[in-house]
């Protein structure tokens, strides 16, 4: 019975480095404390000990019951397991490690076994089979030792003489064999048949005489990857199972089972010329029974499985043997997602199940350990090194996955996967992914409304967001049983990681900060910070990579939907929804007055101007234009993919007879690039914005940093407002795409759990779902250090303002912007009168009834075309006069394309 000791080792693993490739040999008592293979090593001797103990005539069937075969995937360690297996049967020095700390058999003794060495299947074709290498090995021993005894040694000379006339004997046999196809007498081809029976018995007879020679009782065989051989697999498993299944021999064999029964299958195919006769069904069935009585069930050492290697604990020492300090002892999963990231900043997690970035057999495992333990620690470097280090790391990273992890896709994913890296109009990579995964479950059937309309062909590449991406993506994962399209699922999402990554990376350099924050407005010139063309200008990469943002999802699906009054759908929805553009812009005009009044007051004056209530409205100024995502034409929040320009890029034409498109989240993306998200206001906007970055109290500031009133900083303060932005965009900008799937996945949750029961108001719902976000406080990894574990959080600090904010809001105030009231633009209203005046005194209540009145007006507008009355007039009834006006007044685009004016 084993020590705890010994139980607590064989569930960790040591990679030294400098093992990435080949075979690993373990031979030390240390080794097998540590190995991955104590349990397969337990099985082989149990097995290879009953072998040792059982007697069998020679004339019994026992064929495949001396062999032992190690069976597993490409790079599982299957040759690895063998031929240590084979250390411990034919070597006194590593029998007596194993037997310390694995309990080896007694009967397996060293001494007892003689070895042949290693037989490479891929050396034999038709005229060169495993039987005569095996006989050329057993002579080439013989001739050796032969030089080395006297002639007086007359015992030894005798069964000398012997086993040479043995192996005359199997020679004869084989030579026979050898000709039987130019044999056209009848007596001589049944000579040549008998001689396979024949056969077998030499060998059997010349293993004996072998083994009592040189005082051994088993020889031992070791056969590396037979399956590998395609087209003589079969005939070597033949000549195997009827020539060399003895009770002298043992044999030791690392094999693919699958492709080994795919190379039997073929065989038998090939054999069968009429293929009607027998069914693919039976013959993979023969096949079956062929390797059950080939490598019997009890005798197959079955690799450990992915999950199994993914589980162990890890130590890592360097070449000479030192403990790796910075990898810490843990799971081998956490160990390499933990090495990406401290090496990379990369980050895969390993939430659900093992993340797919960790291999799934030892050899390539080993050798992205040893790729990443050789990376330079990004660590040990000054604070300009650091980033010529980090940037060297990913590139070799980049090469690996891009080179290396994609061989595990399919051959059409791999293709497309190897486009996508070397894409260069940054615009269109999103709708050219959109179009691959809707091309990949064409066959699945229509998921939802919201997904056929982000896969549509005819969609504009620059309308399709990264946001719509993760849509499609969430949405197939929870379709998907098939492991090919989860792994092409896993490559789309690390893509989206590290390209992230890298554009972030280049938003944040100094230079690109400079421009965004410090640029100078006084002439009221927008920001040129990277010149792509008309419709782009003023955006940055990350911006135009996105698109609209990061997030898409259907109205009302991640905050509860307004239920404690009867309303129409356009003010239903809490977390995408239309809010009022007019008031919006009225509010930032007089903010604006009011800080262009305060110009050339005193702190004194302007703390007696600046009142809470005033320092509130700027707040709910800052707070809808961070998450407005773009201009809408009537009061749906209808998102037109196909339009010619993108509706999130440009300033807002006519914003006081417009409406905008709310999004809780769209803050995420507009943080990004602040100066532009207040420019789309015109301006007014970059008036508001010059304003707020001066005052501490604004959200801007409290995202980032106090100003001086006034003026501009200075070129000394400029480093301490760049690094305030930068740590504020480290702390906001999603680079991962499981985080931007946390976001969703927990508001999903909450909102269906109903974790906020009370009835709530608008402001109390939407602060309750930042506070939601905030509390995830998405962990990198667990088991941190507690002095560390601060860095290795995402808090999504930049939302506490917001938060304040909220909780410190009048709702009546909020609903100004946040609700379309009845009266949603005088307007508007006014100009929907001008053209239907019967309209104003009618009491009609019902469709047909407002139908009939608007048609006194204009008679050319359709009587009977209830699809077009149905997109104006959303319910059949209505119990007040306001609410069917106000959706007549939002859709007023749509009546004037009927009526007739002179």
């Amino acid at each position: 019975m084993e020590d705890n000791k010994t139980n607590m080792a064989g569930n960790e693993i040591i990679f030294r480095m400098g093992e990435e490739t080949g075979i690993v040999i373990e031979k030390t008592k240390e080794q097998f404390e540590h190995s991955l293979f104590r349990e397969q090593y337990k099985q082989a001797f149990d097995c290879i000990s009953h072998m040792m103990q059982s007697k069998h005539p020679l004339e019994a069937d026992i064929s495949a019951a001396n062999v032992v075969a190690f069976c597993g995937d490409r790079g599982e360690g299957k040759t690895s397991c063998m031929r240590s297996v084979l250390h411990i049967l034919t070597d006194i020095e590593v029998h007596n490690a194993a037997q310390i700390s694995l309990g080896v058999s007694e009967n397996l003794q060293p001494e007892n076994n003689f070895a042949l060495e290693m037989l490479d299947p891929s050396f034999f074709d038709e005229k060169h089979n495993i039987v005569e290498l095996v006989l050329g090995q057993l002579y080439e021993q013989v001739i050796q030792d032969n030089k080395s005894f006297k002639e007086k040694d007359y015992p030894r000379a005798k069964g000398y003489q012997e086993m040479m006339r043995t192996f005359a004997e199997a020679q004869s046999c084989l030579s026979a064999l050898a000709k039987k196809e130019d044999i056209y007498d009848s007596m001589n081809e049944l000579s040549a048949l008998a001689a396979s029976v024949r056969l077998r018995r030499a060998l059997g007879d010349l293993f004996k005489v072998y083994l009592e020679y040189f005082n051994k009782k088993k020889l031992i065989i070791c056969i590396d990857d037979l399956d590998l051989n395609m087209k003589e697999a079969y005939p070597m498993a033949e000549n195997i199972r009827k020539y060399l299944c003895n009770e002298y021999c043992i044999i030791l064999m690392a094999v693919k089972v699958d492709q080994l029964s795919n190379a039997i299958q073929s065989a038998i195919r090939k054999e069968i010329k009429d293929t009607n006769i027998i069914s693919d069904v039976h013959i993979t069935d023969m096949a079956y029974k062929y390797l059950t009585k080939f490598m019997p069930e009890n005798n197959r050492i079955l690799m450990p499985s992915p999950d199994d290697i993914a589980d162990k604990k890890l130590k890592v020492y360097d070449r000479n043997g030192v403990l790796l300090p910075n990898v810490q002892p843990n799971k081998v999963k956490e160990v390499i997602v933990r090495l990406i990231f401290n090496k990379t900043r990369y980050l895969f997690y390993n939430s659900r199940s093992n993340s797919a970035i960790v291999p799934h057999n030892l050899r390539d495992m080993r050798q992205l350990i040893g790729i990443l333990t050789d990376m330079s620690d990004i660590y040990n470097g000054t604070e300009n090194r650091i980033e010529d280090i980090l940037q060297k790391n990913k590139l070799i990273f980049k090469n690996y996955f891009y080179q290396s992890w994609v061989n595990n896709l399919s051959l059409k994913d791999k293709d497309f996967a190897r486009q996508l890296v070397t894409y260069k109009d940054i615009n269109s990579i999103n709708k050219f992914v959109v179009a691959h995964l809707s091309q990949r479950i064409s066959d699945g059937g229509k998921i939802d409304t919201l997904f056929d309309d982000i896969v549509l062909k005819e969609n504009r590449s620059h309308n399709i967001s990264v946001g719509d991406v993760y849509y499609i993506v969430r949405q197939i994962e929870t379709i998907t049983t098939d492991k090919e399209i989860d792994l092409l699922l896993f490559f789309v999402r690390s893509y989206y990681s590290m390209h992230l990554y890298e554009l972030y990376d280049e938003i944040t350099t100094e230079n690109a900060m400079r421009d965004d924050i410090l640029a100078s407005h006084s002439r009221g010139e927008r920001v040129r910070i990277y010149k792509y063309d008309s419709l782009y200008e003023g955006t940055n990469k990350l911006q135009r990579f996105l698109n609209g943002g990061y997030f898409t999802y259907n109205p009302g699906s991640l905050v509860s939907d307004r239920s404690d009054e009867r309303d129409d759908s356009i003010n239903l929805h809490r977390d995408i929804k239309a809010i009022n553009g007019e008031r919006l812009a009225e509010l930032i005009g007089d903010v604006n007055d009011v800080f262009l009044s305060a110009k050339n007051k005193t702190k004194e004056e302007k703390e007696i101007l600046f009142t809470e209530s005033f320092k509130q409205r700027v707040r709910r100024c800052e707070y809808f234009i961070l998450t407005t995502t773009h201009q809408l034409k009537d009061g749906k929040v209808i998102r037109d993919r196909t339009a010619v320009e993108p509706p999130f890029i440009g300033e807002y034409d006519s914003i006081k007879k417009r409406y905008l498109s709310f999004d809780f989240l769209a803050i995420f993306y507009n943080i990004i690039n602040l100066r532009y998200a207040f420019e789309r206001f015109g301006k007014e906007g970059r008036m508001f914005c010059k304003y707020v970055a001066r005052y501490d109290w604004s959200l801007v500031s409290q995202f980032l940093f106090s100003l001086p009133e006034n003026k501009w900083p200075t070129t000394a303060e400029r480093k301490i407002i760049y690094h305030c932005y930068h740590r504020m965009l480290s702390d906001g900008c999603i680079r991962v795409s499981e985080v931007q799937q946390s976001i969703i996945e927990e508001l999903t949750k909450n909102r269906l759990s109903n974790k906020h029961r009370d009835k709530g108001s608008n402001t109390y719902k939407l602060r309750m779902a930042y506070k939601d976000i905030q509390d995830l406080e998405i962990s990198l990894y667990p088991y941190l250090d507690e002095n560390t574990e601060e860095l290795y959080k995402i808090p999504f600090k930049f939302l506490s303002p917001i938060i304040d904010f909220l909780q410190k809001e009048v709702e009546d105030n909020f609903n100004t912007i946040f609700m379309l009231s009845t009266d949603i633009s005088k307007d508007a209203e006014n100009e929907f009168y001008s053209y239907f005046p019967k309209a104003k005194k009618s009491g009609a209540h019902k469709r047909n009834s407002i139908i009939f009145i608007l048609r006194k007006d204009h008679p050319e507008l359709p009587e009977k075309h209830m699809k077009f009355w149905k997109s104006i007039l959303t319910e059949d009834s209505y119990e007040n006069k306001t609410d069917w006006i106000s959706q007549c007044v939002n859709n007023i685009d749509k009546l004037k394309k009927y009526i007739k004016t002179k």
